[in-house]
């Protein structure tokens, strides 16, 4: 047995639920359009964190959202946010390669 609950939801609530399925479904181009800080804030909010690569004196975070990916650069030392890049793959993506294990179960 099912309990659906129905609620009045306001028209901010149905904007904000909009915005929330197109930061999910969203694509590269579209995540391109938006601002500098909408493009972190998406990033923080809807990717996953896929690995952190250390390099001299930079952390790079990585994060996936939908088909494509996002690197954060960290001054390591104070944490200070660098720059970001984003990609789909390519030679961005290989340094993570051998570090990511995919665990693969066959069912036949």
């Amino acid at each position: 047995m099912y309990i659906f609950r129905t609620t009045n939801v306001g028209i901010e609530d149905q904007k904000a639920g909009i915005k929330l399925l197109k930061l999910v479904q969203m694509k590269l181009f579209e995540f391109l359009k938006l601002s500098d800080e909408e493009q972190y804030d998406a990033t923080w909010e809807k990717g996953a964190r896929v690995d952190l690569y250390l390099k001299d004196n930079i952390a790079i975070e990585l994060y996936a959202i939908n088909t494509f990916y996002v690197e954060i650069y960290y001054e390591r030392n104070t944490t200070e946010r660098l720059y970001k890049k984003t990609f789909k793959q390519g030679e961005l993506l290989n340094k993570y390669l051998d570090r990511i294990q995919l665990k693969i179960n066959y069912k036949f």
